[in-house]
């Protein structure tokens, strides 16, 4: 409410002005999954067919043998 007791109702029941709508809309616009950087650290899910199983080894070698490992442990 206002000083004078109304309601500031200017924007419901109107469309909104998005100006990036456009770009969204026509795949323009960089989110920030579409950033790379040298030297980026890259990951992925993997879901277990058994969600509620132990866990009694995970096997890592062959993520050992792969590019971009050197000097890190």
């Amino acid at each position: 409410m206002t000083a004078n007791g109304s309601t500031d109702n200017k924007w419901i029941g109107k469309r909104t002005i998005r100006p990036d709508g456009l770009e969204k809309v026509t795949g323009r616009a960089a989110f920030g999954a579409d950033f790379s950087q040298p030297g980026m650290l890259h990951g992925r899910v993997l879901r277990s067919p058994h969600p509620h199983a132990r866990i009694k080894a995970i096997n890592f070698e062959k993520a050992l043998t792969l590019p971009g490992r050197e000097g890190r442990r």
